[in-house]
């Protein structure tokens, strides 16, 4: 269940989605256009258990996707964009962030919800 305190997390996999100053850039939150945005719900995780989590969840090493650190947010402000979000659970903790509108918005919304999180680093994951 998604209230205004759930911290969500957004997994970054690229240098670029993380601006030179250590904040999120803007295209950390836009998805592939036409599907949701994958995010986890955090809460009540300590940041070690995040990163694993992130691990264990998110990554894809097969296809050389690994994260390296989690933008973080909270759902009031998905909620206050006007953005729908559905915990669907699938995998664990996983939440669906749904945009819809002009392009032109959603750049916009992307850009807010970027302004309004603060980005955490991992470590790389040694696992194989």
């Amino acid at each position: 269940m998604l209230n205004d305190d759930t911290l969500l997390a957004r997994y970054a996999f690229q240098s670029s989605d993380v601006r030179s100053d250590g904040n999120p850039h803007a295209k950390l939150f836009k998805g592939k256009r036409g599907e949701p945005l994958s995010v986890y719900d955090i809460t009540g995780m300590q940041h070690s258990d995040v990163c694993d989590f992130g691990h264990i969840y998110a990554d894809n090493p097969q296809k050389g996707r690994r994260h390296f650190g989690y933008a973080r947010i909270f759902y009031r402000v998905i909620a206050d964009a006007g953005l729908g979000a559905e915990y669907d659970n699938t995998p664990p903790r996983h939440v669906s962030i749904l945009f819809s509108g002009p392009e032109e918005n959603v750049r916009e919304i992307c850009k807010m919800l970027a302004a309004l999180s603060d980005f955490r680093q991992c470590t790389l994951d040694t696992r194989q």
